[in-house]
């Protein structure tokens, strides 16, 4: 998972800026991390890249969450939880952040 992410960060770093990440501004833990994301995407030149912050609940895995590629520029990261959400997108704005110090 770690290397898919890493090359989909690193084969975009060249596209054109239009950067958007999508979420529920009425969560506060997901507003917080679309904030973070956004910031690391302007900071690395990876705005072309679309990532979507969701949720969707699962009761059984309290704070999990996933990173999946949808699209050679989209990404979701999906939480079964508020929390999960916002821990999701800070592992995701680290791996943006520690992929463009290479």
């Amino acid at each position: 998972m770690k290397k898919a992410i890493l090359f989909i960060i690193l084969s975009l770093m060249s596209r054109p800026l239009s950067a958007a990440v999508e979420y529920d501004a009425s969560v506060p833990q997901v507003a917080f991390a679309a904030q973070e994301l956004k910031d690391a995407l302007k900071e690395a030149g990876q705005g072309h890249l679309q990532v979507a912050l969701k949720i969707e609940p699962d009761a059984a895995s309290p704070e999990a969450f996933q990173i999946r590629s949808v699209g050679p520029t989209q990404v979701e990261v999906v939480g079964s939880d508020a929390t999960g959400a916002m821990y999701g997108g800070s592992v995701f704005r680290s791996k943006i952040r520690n992929a463009c110090r290479l």
